[in-house]
């Protein structure tokens, strides 16, 4: 690219596009800033005015700012991209643009404004036979469907996707496939088969040293091994991934590891290091710009509330999350803010709050189809009918199948709640023996957890947090 810089007999609009491929290469290499310099450079060697060559490095530069979480600064690009083409849309730039300000709005939580600039960019690639961008199209419209709820549309996409990747030998749009099929299999509760995706999309991805989807991945990764129980390792994965966006000056990114890391702090007591990630976030987010960033931060933040006992201000947030997740598309974060806020009233001792919000969840988990969510929602919903003395037999049923799902799903911290509540229930009953039989349940999932804590603070941290064995010690006198 360097020496075909320097042969006189090239035009403007042909230096213009050599800067622009320097700049997506740089870009691939994580040295964003250079990337954006020699975008820069070739739209002042074209000037202002129209034309295919300035549309693609604007198209170039809204991608940058859409990954960096500037999503009114991408949309703005893409229009003057857009406005570049004039008539002439039906290009494959113009298809390009129309799929990043479809992936732009998608971002937003505007699937309506996301779908049509989507279908647009498709429509181009099928006309002009670009099968492999079609492919990574399909790719963003399964994303689409997928924020939308709509899994099985969702899947169908990936899967067409894939095939396509196969088909080219498209290893990058294969790898991507691998990670967004592994996220089906997550929402639906299949962590293992989830697990399986993002392994094989990690190995694809160091094999052709594709280091943002080495970063994704190890994120999803990361966080299935916390949901798993593996403390450790999940905390090696997320500290690599933020590390990698980090030296890709992906701030949003930054922020999306940021929350998992906070869970998997919060999950273990470790409050204070969770409240030190969240800080970076906050001042991060644009309320212009990223409504659904903002809700997710806030519920992330409701839940540390929530486990130090600060129960107004976790009730705060969780409210506002909530608000923030209805303005958007995706019924994931949804259902799980307002079963966060149903378990704040519980943990509180105001079972009759909690009604509203397991009511609401309900209708949509039985949609999603999640068994995760299910057995969450079962276990709460357990817990509320306990507290109100309404049906005490139905409570230690719906609390025992969340256990039982929880142990089949490799659900440690959920599973060992729920043996916590299944064994201060059994003790107000008067039933010691099947207490005692919960708490020790309970102290084997204990165990198995911190055989996977390696860090002695956090150890220290997570049995100070954990009271299973206090009141196993406790049960056979009572």
């Amino acid at each position: 690219i360097i020496a075909s810089l320097d042969d006189p007999h090239r035009s403007v609009r042909d230096l213009a596009r050599i800067l622009g491929k320097q700049g997506v290469v740089y870009d691939k290499m994580g040295q964003t800033d250079l990337a954006i310099e020699k975008f820069e450079e070739g739209m002042r060697l074209l000037g202002e005015g129209e034309g295919e060559e300035r549309a693609r490095l604007l198209s170039s530069m809204a991608d940058i700012f859409l990954r960096d979480g500037r999503l009114n600064e991408s949309i703005r690009y893409c229009k003057e991209g857009l406005r570049c083409l004039r008539e002439n849309e039906e290009t494959v730039v113009g298809a390009q643009i129309h799929m990043a300000v479809g992936c732009t709005y998608l971002e937003k939580g505007d699937i309506r404004k996301a779908k049509r600039h989507i279908k647009r960019g498709i429509g181009i690639f099928q006309s002009t036979g670009e099968i492999k961008r079609l492919g990574r199209a399909y790719l963003s419209l399964g994303t689409l469907y997928y924020s939308s709820g709509d899994y099985a549309q969702g899947e169908t996409y990936y899967e067409k996707s894939m095939a396509i990747a196969k088909r080219t030998g498209n290893a990058s749009l294969l790898l991507a496939c691998h990670n967004n099929l592994g996220m089906i299999a997550r929402v639906r509760g299949d962590l293992k088969q989830a697990v399986k995706h993002w392994e094989s999309g990690l190995a694809l991805a160091e094999k052709i040293e594709h280091h943002r989807s080495v970063a994704y991945l190890k994120n999803n990764l990361g966080n299935a091994d916390r949901e798993l129980g593996r403390v450790s390792s999940a905390l090696t994965r997320l500290n690599e991934s933020r590390l990698l966006f980090q030296k890709l000056k992906s701030r949003m990114d930054v922020r999306r590891v940021n929350r998992g890391l906070a869970i998997l702090y919060t999950s273990v007591g470790a409050f204070r290091k969770a409240e030190e990630v969240l800080r970076e976030n906050e001042p991060a987010v644009d309320e212009g710009e990223g409504a659904l960033e903002i809700a997710m931060n806030r519920d992330v933040m409701g839940r540390l509330q929530r486990e130090k006992a600060c129960y107004e201000e976790a009730e705060r947030l969780f409210k506002e999350a909530i608000e923030g997740f209805r303005g958007g598309s995706d019924p994931e974060d949804l259902v799980i803010a307002l079963l966060n806020a149903a378990e704040l009233y519980i943990e509180w001792e105001k079972p009759a709050a909690a009604g509203p919000f397991l009511e609401e969840a309900e209708g949509l988990v039985k949609e999603m189809k999640s068994r995760k969510l299910r057995a969450i929602h079962r276990y709460l919903l357990g817990r509320q009918m306990f507290l109100l003395k309404d049906d005490l037999t139905l409570a230690v049923s719906h609390i025992s199948k969340a256990a039982r799902l929880f142990g089949s799903l490799g659900l440690p911290f959920h599973q060992l709640a729920a043996r916590h509540a299944l064994g201060r229930i059994y003790q107000d009953l008067g039933r010691s023996r099947e207490a005692r039989e919960e708490f020790l349940q309970g102290a084997k999932t204990v165990d198995f957890l911190e055989k996977r804590i390696r860090e002695p603070d956090l150890l220290r941290m997570f049995l100070r947090k954990t009271i299973v064995k206090e009141v196993l010690s406790k049960a056979p006198a009572r």
